[in-house]
């Protein structure tokens, strides 16, 4: 379905405009010039405002001052096998619109083929008649368009769903790594002789205790001695009545003294001493256990990351196999779960002419009903603009290219409103 004509009055800036099929019969790049607030964007968008629905074009398009208007498009239809067809739209001050379609006999379309704007909505889409949209979309809706044109939206999405899923054990991974490898390399720092290794402190806490035990005996049985002598002495006045306790006391006081004596007790300082030598070197012993312990750690971190590395490799160049063979129009794409990259690129980062190209492609590849596009002409240079003329003309679209010049360029050109003459 293509543009043959197109007629406007009082729309925005446009006074009156005719474009007639002599102006853009056999041309696929359709140049609509002028210089700047003239009414060439209004020229340029009173297609869309035509076509597209109310709730998706201006609330105002009716020109300031002016009572009514209208905007009026004749079509070839044959494609979609309704023939000729003219489309016309009128719109008043107090904001009411009309909506009608004829056959090239000038009566309406019959009933079964639905409303007007039912008509219209089967034949366009935003981004088949304004590529612009899709520059203007989010990644997650440029994704959406994109998915759905490969046919292959479900698998595309599990195996971006597997990349994402990697991507965060990898990243993971890689921190583990870093963690332990620093916390290496801070105790390695401290000098330490990397062939200690920690000493058990359980025998000689054994032979502490047991001297403590020993000691804690002994002075028990000093406090014994002293007591007994203590009792010995307060009876000696009484001699003759107390011997035979004296005699026992004496017995008691002789075994204790042997029993004391016998017991054999370790230097208990040098224990302590031994003690603290051994508890330093397990402290620097443990801080090489440790130090170790990270380093191996690290280096596990860094294989399970090299190795998810790979992982999403596999992945990526999986849905890229798809892509590739998918009705997509561009080389090199690569849809992640969410963003767009085109080269490595991302969408929003690729130069204008570039970011419109691509939308072109896509708008193209949709394959629509209504082969008309619109695209800011004034970003391209010459060589650009006749190889779009090219491109259009080979995939059988008119593309409508709005351009910003001071001196005529052989386009339609638009002054104070009107076709300047």
């Amino acid at each position: 379905m293509h543009v043959l004509s197109l007629t406007a009055e009082n729309y925005k800036q446009i006074r009156a405009v005719e474009i007639t099929p002599e102006m853009i019969a056999g041309k696929s790049l359709i140049r609509i010039e002028g210089r700047n607030e003239q009414g060439k964007t209004s020229a340029v968008e009173m297609l869309w405002t035509l076509l597209l629905s109310q709730g998706r074009i201006t609330k105002q398009p009716l020109r300031n001052g002016a009572e009514s208007g209208f905007i009026r498009g004749v079509f070839d239809a044959n494609s979609v096998d309704l023939g000729t067809i003219t489309v016309e739209r009128k719109f008043d001050k107090d904001g009411s619109q009309s909506l009608e379609i004829k056959n090239s006999e000038g009566k309406k379309l019959e009933k079964h083929y639905g409303t007007p704007r039912s008509i219209l909505d089967r034949f366009i889409s935003d981004i088949s008649v304004n590529p612009n949209e899709f520059i203007k979309m989010t990644d997650t809706e440029r994704r959406g368009v994109l998915l759905k044109l490969t046919g292959k939206e479900d698998i595309i999405n599990a195996i971006n769903n597997k990349i994402d899923a990697t991507y965060e054990r990898r990243t993971d991974a890689w921190r583990e790594m870093n963690r332990t490898k620093h916390i290496a390399e801070a105790e390695s720092n401290a000098g330490l002789d990397m062939s200690l290794e920690e000493i058990p402190t359980v025998a000689l806490l054994t032979k502490i205790n047991g001297a403590q035990g020993i000691i804690e005996e002994q002075n028990r049985i000093s406090k014994a001695i002293e007591s007994t002598r203590a009792s010995t002495e307060s009876c000696r006045d009484e001699i003759d009545k107390l011997e035979k306790t004296i005699d026992a006391n004496d017995a008691y006081i002789k075994k204790s003294l042997e029993e004391r004596a016998s017991l054999k007790v370790e230097d208990y300082t040098a224990l302590e001493n031994k003690m603290k030598g051994l508890e330093d070197h397990n402290v620097e012993a443990r801080k090489v256990k440790s130090i170790k312990e990270n380093r191996r750690a690290s280096e596990a971190a860094q294989n399970q990351y090299v190795a998810l590395d790979k992982e999403v490799m596999v992945y990526r160049n999986e849905a890229a196999e798809i892509l590739r063979e998918s009705p997509l129009p561009i080389d090199n794409i690569e849809i992640t779960s969410d963003k767009i990259l085109i080269g490595d690129v991302l969408f929003d980062d690729l130069a204008t002419t570039k970011q419109i190209m691509t939308a072109v492609d896509i708008a193209v590849a949709q394959d629509p009903h209504l082969k008309v596009l619109r695209v800011e002409g004034s970003l391209f240079d010459d060589e650009n603009l006749m190889a779009l003329d090219a491109y259009a003309k080979e995939k059988g679209f008119q593309i409508i290219a709005e351009i910003v010049s001071s001196q005529p360029q052989g386009g339609i050109r638009i002054e104070d409103g009107q076709i300047a003459k």
